[in-house]
């Protein structure tokens, strides 16, 4: 559940940076927000990989 969660936050948090990236003054928020965006998919994978061996 908490995964799932953390995917649709990331993809939305995805979605609301693009619109900051093409406007030439808001690059730093629009890179600010992909990076929050691929720290989440990367805790969302850890917790997966963490998951998967604890199952084992």
């Amino acid at each position: 559940m908490k995964t799932k969660f953390m995917l649709i936050i990331s993809i939305l948090i995805l979605v609301v940076s693009i619109p900051f990236l093409w406007n030439n003054n808001t690059h730093v928020i629009g890179t600010v927000l992909l990076m929050i965006s691929i720290m989440l998919n990367l805790i969302r994978g850890l917790i997966n990989l963490w998951n998967e061996r604890r199952l084992k």
